[in-house]
């Protein structure tokens, strides 16, 4: 298993809850949400939208499209997590996980995952799919995002929500 450089340099990184992917926010510090904006960024050299946090990319349909979860999973895929017993009827997606698709497998040909939670070592790591649904706050998968085709081709522009 190689992960792209691009990616692991990334692992390690400590993880804070209040770190923003705002422009001019800069921290040595992440939360899943930036991580996901820096990946994005160094991997594919798109700049999402500065807007774009756990609910929104997990609402949004103009960036990026749902996957059934039987789908192959290709680099650059976020699958959203959360818990699989919500404390209320309503969940809040604001809450909701974050991971990146390294587009590696491991030994198990289950999908690494990157991701920046202080229920995982509390830094930036990887971990199989399979680990995610034996930690509570993560143990269901919500929602598989992919950025749409034509986004590749052309970079998204930051935009800034007032």
């Amino acid at each position: 298993m190689a992960i792209a450089a691009e990616l692991s340099r990334y692992i390690g990184t400590p993880y804070d809850y209040a770190s923003s992917p705002i422009v001019g926010q800069e921290s040595s510090r992440v939360n899943c949400q930036k991580l996901i904006h820096l990946l994005y960024k160094d991997r594919f050299g798109i700049s999402l939208p500065t807007g774009l946090w756990s609910k929104e990319i997990y609402d949004d349909n103009a960036f990026f499209r749902n996957i059934a979860f039987r789908e192959r999973f290709v680099e650059g895929d976020i699958l959203i997590f959360g818990p699989r017993n919500p404390q209320s009827t309503n969940p809040d997606p604001r809450q909701y996980h974050l991971t990146f698709f390294t587009g590696e497998v491991n030994q198990s040909q289950d999908p690494v995952l990157i991701h920046a939670s202080s229920y995982h070592g509390g830094t930036v790591t990887t971990n199989g799919l399979k680990t995610f649904f034996n930690t509570p706050q993560h143990a269901s998968l919500k929602r598989v995002k992919r950025l749409q085709p034509h986004l590749f081709k052309t970079h998204v522009l930051p935009v800034i929500y007032q």
